[in-house]
């Protein structure tokens, strides 16, 4: 699968990688710390629900940030039966992004219990979306800081994949 993705939006994430570069140059030198945590999450959430739309009946982001996922969707049902799932079933997706780390990328704040499906989205330097792996929660054994390595042994539980994870 190929995955779907803006030319336009393509074009302005290039300009905002390099504004955003000169600011953290900026700020570092004033030794602070600089965070593009929040753009690249809900960049995340954006290419998430762009790209598996398709899977579900019904998908809707959660109106607040602070629920414990965000969002709610109904598999179609032939995809509901062939990952496992109840037809008819809202489960909740919590989404997490992220952006050019290298080696297995680590994912932190999992609260398994509030959410069915993890959706892991994988961003590049340029902010281009390289990943998007589906995984069921029951599947995730996280550390006492909710947190996980999504290395091989997660990969190998993805139900679904917008391609190979590299």
């Amino acid at each position: 699968m190929k995955i779907i993705t803006n030319t336009q939006l393509d074009g302005f994430l290039k300009s905002k990688l390099k504004a955003e570069q000169g600011v953290e140059e900026i700020i570092k030198k004033q030794n602070f710390r600089f965070s593009r945590k929040k753009f690249v999450g809900d960049l995340g959430e954006y290419y998430f629900m762009e790209n598996v739309k398709f899977l579900f009946k019904k998908i809707e982001q959660s109106k607040t940030s602070n629920k414990g996922y965000d969002f709610t969707g109904i598999f179609k049902d032939k995809y509901a039966k062939q990952y496992g799932f109840k037809i008819d079933k809202e489960l909740q997706i919590e989404v997490k992004t992220r952006y050019e780390q290298k080696g297995d990328n680590h994912i932190f704040s999992l609260k398994k219990e509030k959410f069915v499906i993890l959706a892991f989205v994988k961003l590049s330097i340029d902010y281009k979306c390289t990943y998007i792996g589906l995984l069921k929660s029951k599947f995730i054994n996280t550390d006492g800081q909710n947190r996980i390595v999504f290395g091989k042994s997660y990969q190998e539980k993805v139900f679904w994949q917008s391609n190979e994870y590299k």
